[in-house]
């Protein structure tokens, strides 16, 4: 049958309501209180396709997940909600969903990773404000090895396990943010590893690890501001300094004394964003204005 846009009646969706734009179609349901509203409401929307389902302000079970095939849905998105799970059952293996995105969203016990076992497509996972305090085996048997962007931010995250990445060759986007991790280790990650863009600002991390951009030859843009950070060894990113293209170190306690010279020799075309904190006569310079003059007492 031929798959309509928005139905012209509203009451068919009512209380959510049907939008078109950029040729999406997407069903936006707010202050919903039971998963029955939502069945009623994909049973009476038969014939049209979801692509984007959006719940915010809602207090529910679950989301009723034998109607996402079948409307279609290809991405969640789920704002200042409370859940008991994310769905009532992990959805039919022939699901399209591609990304999930949640902010400010709780759940009754641990976050339910188990449910994302059978999202074969899934592109994008993107987590705010939601508590995951450790990152570990859960996610790693669940979430599919191709998923492409991890994104974590003030998840309260202090935890990730030893390579929790290790298998996922097709990750580029890797954020964790705003958390309370303390160590970074190369044996998160794949090797060799496609990221490009690597974000851990925001945290408690005090040293990088030597082997730490190892086999990352795709790498561009390093976030690590906002840190405890204050001496990086030149061992760290001599592996990325011909390919990476920008690196904010703001909002750490970097000391550039003299062993910290080495950062003269990356490349000009790094932007560098970060300011030295010691020694004195450096302090508050910024790191991209640093010349060999700054280095003349060293040896």
């Amino acid at each position: 049958y031929a798959v309509a846009r928005c139905p012209r009646s509203t009451e068919d969706t009512f209380p959510c309501e049907c939008q078109t734009n950029g040729g999406i179609d997407s069903l936006n349901c707010v202050l919903i209180k039971d998963a029955e509203t939502l069945e009623r409401i994909f049973r009476r929307s038969f014939n049209t396709h979801f692509t984007l389902f959006m719940l915010m302000k809602s207090r529910m079970k679950f989301i009723p997940s034998k109607y996402l095939k079948p409307r279609a849905v290809e991405r969640i998105v789920i704002t200042d909600s409370e859940l008991n799970i994310l769905f009532d059952k992990a959805p039919d293996a022939s699901n399209i969903i591609e990304d999930i995105l949640m902010t400010n969203v709780s759940f009754q016990g641990v976050f339910p990773w188990h449910q994302f076992k059978t999202l074969h497509k899934l592109y994008m996972v993107s987590l705010t404000l939601v508590d995951l305090p450790v990152l570990g085996t859960a996610f790693k048997r669940s979430v599919s090895k191709n998923v492409k962007l991890v994104m974590l931010s003030s998840t309260n995250t202090k935890e990730v396990d030893d390579e929790i990445f290790s298998e996922y060759r097709q990750l580029k986007d890797i954020r964790i943010g705003h958390g309370q991790l303390k160590i970074l280790k190369r044996n998160y990650f794949p090797r060799p590893a496609n990221i490009e863009l690597f974000y851990f600002n925001g945290n408690q991390i005090r040293t990088l690890p030597y082997d730490l951009f190892e086999d990352m030859p795709k790498l561009r843009s390093v976030n690590l501001s906002g840190n405890k950070i204050s001496t990086i060894s030149e061992a760290v990113f001599s592996p990325v300094k011909k390919r990476l293209s920008v690196l904010f170190l703001e909002k750490n306690p970097i000391d550039c004394g003299c062993s910290f010279k080495w950062i003269l020799s990356l490349p000009e075309k790094i932007v560098m964003y970060g300011n030295c904190v010691s020694p004195e006569d450096l302090e508050a310079k910024r790191i991209r204005d640093l010349t060999k003059k700054d280095f003349e007492y060293c040896n």
